[in-house]
């Protein structure tokens, strides 16, 4: 089982987009912060309008479902 664990982790074809949905979630909370440092400390940063939130969660959530089927395909099936 140890083994078969390392050879996934070693080798998964879903790590790209993996990657890709953390970084447009963190891209999102940093979007949050930047909001509600705007609403309680009057900062004057630029920050994302709703729609670009929304497509930036879509996305992460698009780019997870497509590295947890690239996963599900390369696995091999039990013997």
């Amino acid at each position: 089982m140890q083994v078969r664990l390392q050879e996934i982790s070693s080798r998964s074809p879903g790590r790209p987009a993996y990657i890709l949905a953390a970084l447009l979630l963190c891209a999102y909370g940093a979007n949050v912060v930047i909001g509600k440092g705007s609403a309680l400390f009057g900062w004057q940063l630029p920050r994302a309008n709703d729609l670009a939130e929304f497509l930036s969660v879509l996305a992460a959530m698009i780019l997870f479902v497509i590295g947890l089927m690239r996963n599900e395909a390369a696995a091999r099936p039990p013997p």
